[in-house]
């Protein structure tokens, strides 16, 4: 297992998003969970965010999960799915073992 932190720009709020996870048989998962930034929507509930990226040649999917921050119930929010329009192109994220 590889731990992995990530940080990027949520394009809705504007805000700095931190995420960590680990890295597993071509899986990589990252939370908000612990760094805190979560996303507090216009009626004032926070809720945090799991990622869940499948790695495989060609082809990542990743799915989004939200929870309250006081609750491990994470629900389906979002998926994507994204495709490499060339058969022979290597899988687009290499991170290593």
């Amino acid at each position: 297992m590889k731990f992995i932190a990530d940080a990027s720009l949520d394009d809705t709020s504007g805000l700095m998003d931190v995420y960590e996870g680990h890295l597993e048989a071509g899986k990589l998962q990252l939370t908000n969970e612990k760094t805190g930034t979560w996303f507090v929507r216009p009626g004032g509930t926070a809720v945090k965010f799991r990622l869940t990226y499948q790695l495989e040649p060609g082809h990542v999917s990743m799915l989004i999960d939200e929870s309250p921050p006081d609750l491990q119930a994470w629900h389906p929010f979002m998926m994507i799915e994204y495709e490499c329009s060339n058969a022979e192109a290597p899988p687009p994220v290499s991170l290593g073992n």
